[in-house]
């Protein structure tokens, strides 16, 4: 896959290190609690089928992620986001094995 040069930050640009750690940490809090809640939906049908719900939400929105964190606009939720389903498959596998659900 190739990328456009617009496509890269411009690196003259000084990094929004502030405001890019809060909407990473708001994506990532946002995205962990998707997570918990597609798991709570489902597994009241089958524990089993709501983790498998949650693993194909983050092989859904996974990749999507990984190619947004290299646009200039994008990059902070997308880390948020990929860092927000690390969080939330290992809780989900968590609440699964506890039989919460």
């Amino acid at each position: 896959m190739t990328y456009d040069p617009e496509d890269l930050p411009d690196p003259d640009e000084p990094t929004p290190w502030t405001l890019g750690v809060l909407l990473a940490s708001l994506s990532a809090v946002f995205t962990t609690c998707v997570s918990i809640g597609v798991y709570d939906v489902v597994a009241q049908t089958h524990v089993l089928l709501g983790v498998a719900a949650v693993l194909v939400v983050c092989g859904g929105v996974v990749p999507t992620a990984w190619i947004w964190r290299r646009r200039s606009v994008l990059r902070w939720p997308s880390w948020g986001a990929i860092t927000g389903l690390a969080v939330g498959v290992p809780v989900v596998v968590f609440l699964a094995a506890a039989g919460i659900g």
